[in-house]
């Protein structure tokens, strides 16, 4: 039962950055489908939009990258090294167990990673709410600067808690 709920913890995170990453690639495809930049405010707001996007797809790339790595390569290949070399049922299941405890680790599935799984939640929203305003067509431009804020306060408050997890370092 605990393990199913560590399972359940990790698909849905990693659920939740997917639909960002697909959200991010549908914003990458409209942007640059259309074309409506036919005078210098509509070129400028274009620009600061394709900026933002940029930021943003880097900022899921990194959340993307940083737990494929943790958890699906160096989590994982401990698991299948110390699952090949158990000799016995209860160092199976301590190995499974330590697998998902590094896995929730990786990903601030545990209770001393909520604030930092809170601030990448968030940041997910801002990426579907940004599709969500470029989909509405003129909405997005009232809802940029606001966008924009938000990313900026939440990836400053995670380069404080988490260094180095934004710049990929």
């Amino acid at each position: 039962p605990q393990a199913m709920g560590a399972y359940r913890s990790l698909h849905r995170f990693v659920v939740r950055a997917q639909r960002a990453s697909l959200a991010v690639g549908a914003l990458w495809a409209r942007l640059h489908r259309r074309s409506d930049v036919s005078d210098l405010s509509n070129a400028q707001a274009w620009h600061a939009l394709r900026l933002h996007v940029h930021d943003v797809s880097a900022f899921v790339r990194s959340i993307e990258a940083h737990c494929v790595a943790g958890v699906c390569r160096s989590c994982w290949h401990e698991l299948r090294e110390r699952v090949a070399a158990a000799g016995s049922a209860a160092e199976l299941r301590a190995a499974h167990n330590d697998y998902l405890a590094d896995a929730t680790r990786q990903c601030f599935l545990h209770p001393a990673g909520a604030p930092t799984a809170a601030v990448v939640s968030a940041v997910f929203g801002v990426v579907a709410a940004l599709h969500r305003d470029v989909a509405a067509a003129p909405a997005w431009r009232a809802s940029l600067a606001t966008s924009k804020e938000r990313f900026r306060q939440l990836t400053h408050a995670l380069e404080t808690s988490e260094p180095g997890l934004v710049s990929g370092e």
